[in-house]
Order: structure tokens, then C-alpha cells, then sequence
């Protein structure tokens, strides 16, 4: 699977800041009033959140996000491992209420 396949997926979906897009990692930032479409998405992609909000993450959540800020508490964390890939997504809801960050990455199993 590759990012740049996914992050095509997002056209349909109103985007307030892109930030980072390139071949294996993407970082945008989507209203939160949006976050059931995108987890609807995602879910679909990735399947169910292996770490959902409101639940602590495990070692391996927070080895496999330390490089992108780490996952925390109120946050959401998808994987799937792909034959020699890993693909994540987080997201990192603002203190505001109004804007979440989406961190997407594809992490190479080999390394």
C-alpha cells in the first residue's frame, strides 16, 4: 500500500492544513467534527484502531509512534502490517475542540 494512494483518498474530505505529504509520510490537520468520517475511512484502510481514545497505549504503540511525537491517552492509533511495511495512523485531537492532526507513515518492517 502505498501513502501517496491513500492520501489521494482525501480529496473528499475537507482538509483545514496540509502540512507534510511525501512517499512515507503524510501530516495534515482535519476538523474534528469530521472524525467519525475519518475513522469511518480509515477503519475501512487499516481496520479497527488498535489503540482507540480514552485508552492507554501499549509498548509497542509507543515504540511504533515515538518517531511522530508518540501516542497518547486521548489520542487514536490504526496499524496494518503489509508484507513489508507497516502502515499507522494517528490522530491527535487539539486542546481546542475544533482541529485534530492527522499523522499517516509507512514504516519499512526491514529496519
Amino acid at each position: 500500500m502505498l501513502l501517496n494512494d491513500i492520501v489521494k483518498l482525501f480529496d473528499e474530505f475537507e482538509v483545514y492544513q496540509r502540512r507534510t505529504t511525501n512517499d512515507n509520510y503524510c501530516e495534515l490537520v482535519f476538523y474534528t467534527k469530521d472524525t467519525d468520517k475519518w475513522s469511518i475511512f480509515f477503519i475501512s484502510q487499516l481496520g479497527q484502531p488498535i489503540k482507540p481514545s480514552g485508552s492507554k497505549p501499549s509498548k509497542d504503540d509507543e515504540l511504533i509512534t515515538k518517531d511522530y511525537g508518540g501516542i497518547y491517552n486521548n489520542q487514536t492509533l490504526f496499524k496494518k502490517e503489509m508484507e513489508s511495511s507497516i502502515v499507522i495512523a494517528m490522530f491527535w485531537p487539539w486542546q481546542d475542540g475544533i482541529n485534530t492532526t492527522l499523522k499517516l507513515a509507512v514504516l519499512d518492517k526491514n529496519v
